[in-house]
C-alpha cells in the first residue's frame, strides 16, 4: 500500500495504489425520526496519468496547477480525479498551502471533496455531496499514513 505523496519542490500531489476506507458507525435518528446512513467503502485507486501546469514564475509559484486520474477497484469500480492549485508559498518553517478537489465517479454515482490544506503527507477535507447512491453525502476524506478514510453520512 502506497500513500498520496505531495511534493513541496514541485508542488505536485501523486496517489499511488491508494486505499480508500469510508468508516461505518451505528444509525443515528434526525429530529424527524427518519435514519440517517452510513457506509463503509473500501477502494484501491490506481493512478493513470496526471501532470503539473506551471503557471506564473517559472518553478514552485503560486496559482500552479497539478492534477492526477486513475481507476477504482475494490467494494466500487469506477475512475477518480484529483484536481488543485499551490495558494501560499512556503515560508520559514511552513509549508505551501494548496486547495484541491478530489471525485470519484462510482458504478452507482459520485463522491466529491474539496478543501485546503498544508502541502503535507497527511491532510483532511470535506465531502461536499455525491450524485446518485451518495446523494447527499457529507463528512470528511483523511489522507494519511498509507490510506484514504472517507467518513460518510447520508
Amino acid at each position: 500500500m502506497h500513500r498520496i505523496v505531495t511534493t513541496a519542490i514541485t508542488g505536485t500531489i501523486t496517489a499511488t495504489a491508494l486505499t480508500a476506507v469510508a468508516v461505518a458507525t451505528p444509525s443515528l435518528a434526525d429530529a424527524s425520526g427518519a435514519g440517517t446512513r452510513h457506509s463503509t467503502l473500501t477502494l484501491r485507486l490506481h493512478p493513470h496519468g496526471g501532470g503539473q501546469l506551471d503557471l506564473g514564475a517559472k518553478g514552485l509559484s503560486l496559482g500552479d496547477e497539478f492534477f492526477e486520474h486513475g481507476t477504482v477497484t475494490g467494494d466500487a469500480q469506477g475512475h477518480y480525479l484529483l484536481s488543485g492549485s499551490l495558494i501560499a508559498m512556503p515560508h520559514g518553517s511552513t509549508p505551501p498551502q494548496e486547495s484541491q478537489h478530489f471525485s470519484l465517479r462510482l458504478g452507482h454515482g459520485t463522491i466529491e471533496a474539496v478543501g485546503q490544506h498544508a502541502a503535507v503527507n497527511r491532510f483532511t477535507v470535506a465531502v461536499i455531496g455525491g450524485t446518485g447512491a451518495w446523494r447527499g453525502a457529507t463528512g470528511t476524506l483523511h489522507i494519511g499514513h498509507g490510506r484514504l478514510e472517507v467518513d460518510l453520512t447520508r
